[in-house]
């Protein structure tokens, strides 16, 4: 496998397993020590290991029936760009979320290292 296609596989799992399937406990594998996410305003967040699985644990109690549908995804070297729909339901007011946004993700040593987020939009897109 080369480096593109195994960058590829890290981003898919941690999408499809930790955030749609709730597997937490793939975080350690899946998630570098520190995991640094870059915000569209130019912020610099940093995460443990223990802090990556609680933000994914809090949005998914925050968000019921959260799911990231990846509309597309392209990887090149180590690094992964991704094109996807979030939907979800607020628990208070049962409204239904819909948001679409954009991540590149940096791999480094079999995990994810770093990732430059877009804010997410409403609607689709």
């Amino acid at each position: 496998m080369d480096q593109s296609e195994s960058a590829r596989n890290v981003v898919l799992r941690w999408i499809n397993e930790v955030w749609n399937r709730g597997r937490i406990d793939l975080v350690p594998e899946l998630v570098h020590n520190p995991y640094i996410r870059h915000e569209p305003d130019g912020s610099t967040h940093t995460f443990s290991i223990e802090q990556s699985a609680e933000r994914v644990s809090r949005a998914q109690a925050t968000i019921t029936d959260v799911f990231i549908d990846l509309r597309q995804i392209l990887a090149e070297g180590d690094c992964v760009s991704t094109h996807l729909v979030v939907r979800g339901t607020d628990p208070g007011s049962g409204e239904k979320l819909l948001q679409t946004g954009m991540e590149i993700f940096r791999i480094a040593d079999g995990k994810i290292a770093e990732v430059w987020t877009t804010a997410g939009f409403d609607g689709e897109w």
